[in-house]
């Protein structure tokens, strides 16, 4: 897929009284649904934006033309040069080694694994032995990790990027998520601040601060979700809470509005179930953890235990939401009392934030190691189950060992049980009506997603807080 660059390149914007120009650098068009609402509050409120990608993603995510003509806004590549000079390469080697020193004793082990494909075989394979053979403390010694980390903040910003800048003509430089070795919205922060401009930084997830990279310098603010965010930021950024803003969860925005709800056997009829029928939501996580098909065991060993069961009325399909990084296997599964549901993609468009919203508010209740869903659950007031695998011989790759599924356990509003068999009681329960855990989901959203006010959309806030930088 091509990119749709901008036209009607200027050197200087003449800018209207009030009106600012904000230049979004993102990692990828797939990310663009975090901060969707924010910029069309922002276009709303009569501001100019032009939105930046470091990468293009697979087809059937939102494509430059499609965000250019949806929101109005001006769409372009991120101006890196040649990034596949050596020189390029190099900086994001460094980059990558920086953060997996920094980072190595706080990660589990699944982690560690994950972060070596980031490397090139150079770098990987002497890793690798390090971690097989102890001796990995040569590279993630505190004075190592200082060092890579102070080299890394003094890299060279692109001058295509500079270049780049200086045709926006931004009063406000916002990236995300800034914290992969192998994207460079970074550099536009640094190119921003260079140059004067103010410059902000969006957690794009909740993950993001304790299962990607570092921020390889400190923006001028940082916006984040909650004030679990806020530790994370100092803890694992060495971030000053003082440039920490907490504005809530744009991506979710959608699920508090009114008016989604579809009839439910209409609904149901679209899966493919019957009208009359129910089912139990499996949300697949991605690959990290189990890997490439890793969770097919899962949703078998769950599935008989669920036909197993005596159910009042009905036996619930058990209704499986692939993950768009992760369908290896689901294709041709064939369980009885599986379905595997056709849509797979992220909730990028209205049409797919409708089917999955739909998805939730009509099941008995979601099951699975899907973070994501967990929280969507949560918002729509959906009992949600989650699988930890403590004890199975899966336990050792389970994402429940992550520190953000960590978090939503220790945040009470989710059931949890250790091995897929051990869920089906608490499922039926759920089913039946018998729901403990609805005060907790309330508190969790009020806390976790929308702590400026429940009433109050995270977009508005967060274009707000952005508009008062300028």
């Amino acid at each position: 897929m091509t990119p749709a660059v901008s036209s009607g390149v200027v050197d200087v914007r003449k800018r209207e009284r009030g009106v600012m120009v904000f230049w979004f650098v993102l990692r990828s068009p797939s990310i663009f649904r975090f901060v969707e609402p924010v910029v069309e509050r922002l276009r709303s409120e009569g501001h100019r934006v032009e939105v930046s990608f470091d990468l293009v993603d697979a087809d059937d995510q939102p494509s430059h033309a499609d965000i250019a003509t949806q929101l109005d806004v001006e769409v372009s590549a991120l101006a890196l040069g040649d990034p596949s000079r050596r020189s390029s390469r190099r900086v994001l080697a460094l980059r990558a080694l920086a953060s997996y020193a920094t980072f190595y004793r706080r990660w589990p082990r699944v982690l560690r694994a994950r972060w070596l494909d980031y490397f090139p075989a150079a770098i990987r394979r002497p890793l690798e032995l390090m971690q097989r053979t102890g001796l990995h403390g040569v590279v993630d010694a505190p004075l190592t990790a200082r060092l890579l980390r102070r080299i890394a903040r003094h890299i060279p910003i692109p001058s295509a990027i500079n270049a780049q800048m200086a045709r926006v003509a931004p009063s406000v430089v916002v990236v995300s998520p800034a914290i992969f070795p192998d994207s460079r919205e970074i550099d536009a922060m640094r190119a921003a601040q260079a140059a004067g401009i103010p410059s902000a930084a969006l957690a794009l997830s909740w993950d993001n601060l304790t299962t990607k990279g570092l921020f390889h310098a400190p923006p001028d603010r940082l916006y984040v979700w909650n004030d679990v965010q806020v530790r994370e930021a100092s803890q694992w950024h060495d971030i000053d809470p003082e440039i920490v803003d907490v504005v809530g969860a744009p991506a979710f925005d959608y699920l508090f509005e009114h008016g989604r709800e579809l009839e439910r056997g209409a609904f149901l009829e679209t899966l493919g179930l019957a009208r009359d029928g129910r089912y139990i939501l499996y949300g697949v996580s991605s690959r990290l953890g189990l890997g490439v098909g890793g969770e097919v065991e899962i949703v078998r060993r769950l599935a008989t235990a669920i036909r197993a069961h005596d159910w009042p009325g009905t036996t619930p399909v058990l209704l499986v939401r692939r993950h768009p990084g992760n369908e290896v296997g689901w294709a041709n599964l064939d369980v009885p009392g599986v379905h595997v549901w056709a849509d797979r993609g992220y909730p990028a468009s209205d049409e797919r934030r409708t089917v999955l919203y739909n998805g939730l508010v009509h099941a008995d209740a979601i099951v699975g190691l899907n973070t994501s869903l967990f929280v969507d659950a949560a918002v729509v007031d959906r009992p949600a189950v989650a699988l930890l695998l403590q004890g199975d011989r899966l336990a050792e790759r389970t994402p429940s060992r992550l520190v953000h599924f960590e978090s939503l356990v220790a945040a009470g509003f989710l059931e949890t049980v250790d091995l897929p068999e051990d869920a089906v009681p608490v499922l039926a329960r759920l089913a039946a009506g018998v729901d403990a855990r609805s005060a907790e989901r309330h508190a969790f959203v009020e806390r976790f997603v929308r702590p400026c006010g429940l009433q109050r959309p995270a977009a508005h806030v967060l274009a707000e807080r952005l508009a008062s930088l300028g």
